[in-house]
Order: C-alpha cells, then structure tokens, then sequence
C-alpha cells in the first residue's frame, strides 16, 4: 500500500492549500510552460526557467512544485501512475489534521491538469529520476567535522607535564538504510589528515573534469542544487 506521509509532510500542506486555490486554467499555463523545458535537477531553476504564471510569484509557484515533486517521487518509488498517486493522496489528505483548506472538489478539478504535470516523460518525472539517482546510497552523508585535541602526558606523581599527545578525531554524521541519524567517529594522526588532503584535492580536480565534459558535450549535468 501507498503510504502517502512519505510523498506529502505536514510542512508541505501549505502549499497543498495553495495549490487548491490556484485556478485551473493557471495550472495548465504552468504545465504548458514546463513541458518546453528540458529535464532539471533544480526546482528553483525550472521555475525561473518557466517564468511568469498568471498571477502568481515565483515562491508560490516553486511551493507548489515541491508538492507535486514529493509526489512525482512518491509515483516513482512506488511504481503506480500518476492517478493512482494522486487518489492515494486525496485519500490521505482529506483526513488530515491540520489541513483545514482541503476541498475534495476542488482536487477532483485538478486532477487531470495534475495527471499531466505528472506523467511519465514530464520535468517532474524527470526531477524524481534525477533524485532518486542522487541520493540511491545506502548511506548519506550530512555533516563532517574534524576535532583537534591534546592528550597530556603527566608525571609519575600526576603533578606536572611532561608532554602532550595531539590528536584528531574526524566526525561523520550520515543518514543509513534505515533512515535513523547515525554518527561515527575515526581517530586520525597528522598523516591521515595529509592523505585525506591529497584525495579530496584529487576529488575535486575529477570534479572539474567532469564539468568541463559535461559542458563541452551534448550531455547536461543534472547534479541538484
């Protein structure tokens, strides 16, 4: 079964409300201006790209495109069309607590302009693929952070130093496969830190590289930003 928390957070149900009031007739504007776009990895960018839609400023419009993005991925990852998806969040949404704006009509008038924003080969299919591809990794990193430290040496009698030890520690935190906030931790010397210099240099020069492919070639980088 669909579990549609997982497309849809409560953070988002503002622009769920939003997207309830927008007239159809803009959506459709929006969907027109979106399929002559080619696939991109960045909301903010296809929105800029598609430029004015009716009435509506550029937050509301990428707003509501996070919420059709989290569906777009929900649709993917679940592998049902877009309909589907779209009934299953009806379904969720109408019982929602905190979302007082819903209008079941008003989704049931949207919903084939939806369908099409939606649809296999669309910018928001595409943007799902892209993700997924991104972040398809048992483990995510989210911050990294080296603590410097110094281990004293005392006297036999615990009243004096007689020298210090200095030490690295190198913090990870990474989401894993199971979606919980994990921290792991490596003692490191002066020459781990050296060689971990030498390959995010190395890393970065391979990066360049890529870019310059990507750039020189037909190919677009769709890495998300």
């Amino acid at each position: 079964m669909i579990q549609p928390t997982v497309g849809i957070p409560p953070s988002q149900w503002p622009a769920v409300a939003l997207l309830l009031k927008t007239p159809v007739s803009s959506l459709k504007t929006l969907a027109a201006k979106l399929e002559s776009l080619p696939p991109s990895g960045s909301l903010t960018k296809a929105v800029k790209a598609a430029g004015k839609i009716a009435d509506l400023d550029t937050a509301s419009v990428e707003a509501m495109m996070s919420v059709l993005a989290s569906l777009a991925m929900l649709q993917r990852r679940r592998g049902c069309s877009a309909s589907e998806v779209l009934s299953v969040a009806a379904e969720f949404l109408s019982t929602a607590k905190g979302l007082k704006e819903w209008n079941a009509q008003a989704w049931k008038e949207r919903v084939p302009v939806l369908s099409a924003l939606l649809s296999t080969g669309s910018l928001l299919s595409y943007f799902a693929k892209i993700h997924d591809l991104y972040h398809a990794h048992s483990h995510l990193l989210l911050r990294s952070q080296i603590l410097t430290d110094v281990r004293w040496v005392f006297a036999e009698n615990g009243e004096s130093l007689v020298g210090g030890i200095p030490t690295h520690t190198l913090v990870l935190e990474y989401i894993g496969a199971d979606f919980e906030s994990k921290t792991i931790e490596f003692t490191m010397d002066a020459s781990d830190i050296g060689a971990l210099q030498r390959q995010v240099a190395r890393a970065q020069r391979k990066l360049r590289t890529v870019a310059g492919h990507l750039k020189n070639s037909s190919l677009t980088d769709f890495t998300p930003h």
